[in-house]
């Protein structure tokens, strides 16, 4: 996707906690993130049966966010390019953000570009 990495290395420098949820299973997952060198962006790479539950369920995302010190609810957003993707984060309580086709993807680039001016919130320390 156009901006990806872009947007992934503005939000790290923002000090925003990213994890990655994908059914895709999980080894092969973490293969291509290592393989694309996105293993420092993100603090945890969660697959299909990683977790007790997969998408839709909102195990999932509590599952991502162990150990941050976050809890599902408004302050976390699920990006996603598909109705699962937004059923996940909705089942969770938390904001569900769609990118659903490549007419919208390239704006990913012009939201990395605006992200320095958006305030991250940091996890209370442990």
């Amino acid at each position: 996707m156009p901006g990806a990495e872009e947007l992934l290395s503005a939000l790290e420098q923002a000090g925003f906690y990213l994890a990655l949820v994908s059914n895709k299973s999980g080894h092969h997952l973490r293969q291509e993130v290592s393989h694309l060198g996105w293993d420092g962006y993100f603090s945890r790479v969660v697959g299909a049966t990683d977790a007790r539950a997969d998408k839709p369920a909102p195990a999932v995302i509590e599952f991502a966010l162990v150990g941050s010190g976050i809890s599902p609810g408004l302050d976390v957003a699920f990006v996603g390019d598909n109705a699962i993707d937004t059923a996940c984060p909705l089942a969770a309580g938390s904001v569900p953000l769609l990118v659903p086709d490549a007419h919208a993807r390239p704006h990913v680039s012009a939201l990395a570009r605006a992200l320095p001016r958006v305030p991250a919130r940091s996890p209370p320390p442990p």
